[in-house]
């Protein structure tokens, strides 16, 4: 088959980028053909080595700006998606592909093609939910709901459960969530003795409502056996953000169990 990726995330985390590239390999191992679609002028953190098509309209970033110009700059976003959404759709019933995969959505690219003409896609178009929060549940099932005589929009969830808080519906499949492997470094497996320090990982993209002090005072509050050390790793796209995660890292500074790292991992 031909699998077009439609990728549109400008600023990623390592984590859409490995997400792509297990994408890539994993079809590419099954025999097909894979190519990215992605907005004007994007540019990819990882070299994919395969055909990337341009849709005209640039990524519309939130980066630096709040109040009527944030505003301002959703309704464009909004535009260009759902321009890019008429450009796929063209391409579809061109035969460019026989199926999309729009690796990384939310509810708001679901209900942005129930009002485009993508929804008449005659092949697959297969958006991937990384998880469903309890507060965007209902908004999911909402979109969803309206795509369900739309027989080739597919949602897919990644999650451990078989239903989305115990909702059911004929349109969206839920699946297990990929495993990341540090694959791109060689390091020397060494066995743990029951006195070694213990360490563990908390990383991803840092926002404020993701409540990490909750699990800091959690981890210092803990009774252990053994040496734990405990790293912090985040990732952020807002001034806002930034601001409280360096407030985050200078409260937490003189804990020796806890390392800090305010930055993007991506790759090795």
């Amino acid at each position: 088959m031909r699998l077009a990726i439609f990728e549109n995330i400008m600023t990623p985390g390592g984590h859409e980028v490995d997400f792509d590239r297990i994408l890539v390999e994993e079809f590419q191992n099954m025999g097909h053909d894979v190519c990215f679609y992605v907005p004007e002028g994007f540019r990819f953190s990882f070299d994919y080595n395969v055909p990337v098509h341009e849709l005209d309209g640039r990524v519309v970033s939130y980066s630096g700006v709040s109040g009527l110009r944030r505003l301002v700059r959703t309704a464009k976003r909004e535009l260009h998606r759902m321009s890019w959404y008429r450009q796929l759709y063209q391409a579809a019933c061109a035969g460019a592909f026989d199926a999309v995969i729009v690796p990384t959505s939310t509810y708001r690219y679901l209900r942005a093609i129930a009002k485009s003409d993508l929804r008449k896609s005659p092949v697959p178009i297969i958006f991937v939910l990384h998880g469903i929060n309890p507060g965007e549940a209902p908004k999911f099932l909402k979109a969803a709901g309206k795509l369900e005589s739309c027989p080739n929009i597919r949602p897919v969830v990644l999650t451990f459960c078989d239903s989305i808080f115990g909702e059911k519906r004929k349109n969206i499949r839920t699946i297990y969530p990929p495993t990341y492997t540090a694959r791109d470094i060689e390091r020397p497996v060494i066995r743990k003795k029951a006195d070694d320090v213990l360490t563990i990982g908390f990383f991803g993209q840092y926002r404020r409502e993701k409540r990490l002090e909750d699990f800091l005072e959690v981890f210092v509050n803990g009774h252990y056996t053994r040496k734990v050390l405990l790293r912090v790793q985040g990732a952020t796209m807002h001034p806002e953000d930034a601001e409280d995660f360096e407030r985050i890292i200078r409260k937490y500074k003189d804990h020796t169990n806890m390392t800090f790292l305010h930055k993007g991992l991506i790759g090795a």
